[in-house]
């Protein structure tokens, strides 16, 4: 098992998994426009601290962007988006379609 590993494995053992949430919902509970849902996903937690903790991993362990979270009348909720993760992706992929078409 790798350190990330680990780690989830941790966080899930103290809150279980955080559960997915209507990223429509989440956006307008979070103020963003709710229109842009695109590589975005919305989840609720149980709590502050859980949260806080999965946003940390999600930044630092993966470089994703984070909107919240924030305490709303739905419960702890966050948006994990993975856009610039989706884009470096694709930026690579062209990178090495031409480098193989120079070789």
């Amino acid at each position: 098992m790798t350190d990330l590993d680990l780690e989830r494995e941790a966080l899930w053992a103290r809150y279980g998994r955080p559960s997915q949430f209507g990223i429509d919902r989440a956006l307008h509970l979070l103020g963003e426009d709710p229109s842009v849902t695109e590589n975005r996903i919305g989840f609720r937690y149980t709590c502050m601290d859980e949260a806080e903790r999965y946003s940390t991993l999600n930044r630092e362990r993966f470089g994703h962007s984070v909107i919240g979270p924030r305490e709303t009348q739905d419960g702890v909720i966050a948006v994990l988006d993975f856009g610039d993760a989706v884009a470096e992706l694709r930026a690579s992929s062209r990178r090495k379609e031409v480098s193989d078409d120079a070789a």
